[in-house]
């Protein structure tokens, strides 16, 4: 089979924008649901455009504020290259697509098993034992630390992890630096030889407040007790930040070994699990 040339190449990219496309939009992306996603064409790797957002100042405090402001993206760039081949038809041009769709699914959900070993705001691990909140709301004072993160004894297995999606802010951020498309891409002479999809992220996380993390059993009595551990978190003054989590992010492992304690929506992907303390939509890793 002979290669396509590159005015080949270059008209089937063209062509092929309406299939792939097509791929893109129908990819399901769970991401969305834990995800604040920010497009731009900068390489800003800063949270300035938080700026827009002044409620969030009055609601979390201004050193946790502007500590999240400031941090910048703790996680590296995320450049990603998806290689096809020539000569594609329509329906791999849409699988193409549905593909790059879904690889920031993979990204997000990396980001969030990742934060027992990536920092935050104030310096500590995302999920941690020792978050530091001060007694005054200026942030000075005694610090009481605090944990999002709970360690059962002899667990080996999986984590699963609760969120309040519920702001305006979502625990993992996603900045979109170079939306999926198709270019071509050179053989070894330096001539175009076949076609990819290119796209680049940058991942970063919001507060620690939104999350809780639970290297345990998926059991009613684990779930309960952290949502009532994120309800009890405070902003600096000791102040109650009203969080209520909306989400429960699970293992698929783990999801079908417990698909029973999850009731069907309307949409048969779409589960819910109903507590005592409330309704926790499903999202599966």
């Amino acid at each position: 089979m002979r290669n396509a040339t590159e005015a080949e190449l270059a008209a089937q990219i063209e062509g092929g924008q309406a299939d792939f496309k097509y791929g893109l939009y129908s990819a399901k992306k769970p991401y969305k649901e834990i995800t604040t996603v920010v497009t731009s064409a900068t390489k800003s790797n800063r949270y300035n455009w938080l700026a827009k957002f002044p409620l969030l100042r009055d609601w979390v405090g201004e050193r946790t504020f502007n500590g999240v402001v400031n941090q910048g993206y703790h996680l590296t760039e995320k450049p990603a290259m998806i290689c096809a081949g020539g000569d594609l038809s329509r329906s791999q041009l849409q699988k193409l697509g549905k593909r790059a769709g879904e690889q920031p699914n993979e990204l997000v959900f990396q980001a969030l098993s990742g934060g027992f070993g990536q920092c935050g705001y104030d310096n500590c691990y995302y999920f941690d034992h020792t978050h530091p909140i001060y007694a005054n709301s200026d942030g000075t004072g005694a610090i009481t630390l605090v944990s999002n993160l709970y360690q059962e004894p002899n667990f080996s297995g999986e984590p699963f992890y609760l969120l309040d999606c519920s702001h305006t802010i979502k625990p993992i951020i996603l900045h979109n630096q170079t939306p999926p498309h198709l270019v071509a891409l050179a053989d070894g002479a330096g001539k175009a030889s076949s076609i990819a999809v290119k796209s680049g992220y940058q991942l970063g996380y919001s507060f620690w407040q939104f999350t809780y993390a639970v290297k345990g059993h998926l059991t009613m009595e684990n779930i309960l007790a952290a949502i009532s551990a994120m309800r009890a978190f405070t902003r600096d003054g000791m102040e109650s930040l009203v969080i209520n989590p909306t989400h429960l992010v699970i293992p698929k492992s783990v999801a079908d070994q417990k698909v029973d304690l999850f009731e069907p929506l309307d949409d048969p992907d779409d589960r819910t699990l109903i507590t005592s303390k409330g309704r926790l939509k499903l999202v599966i890793m």
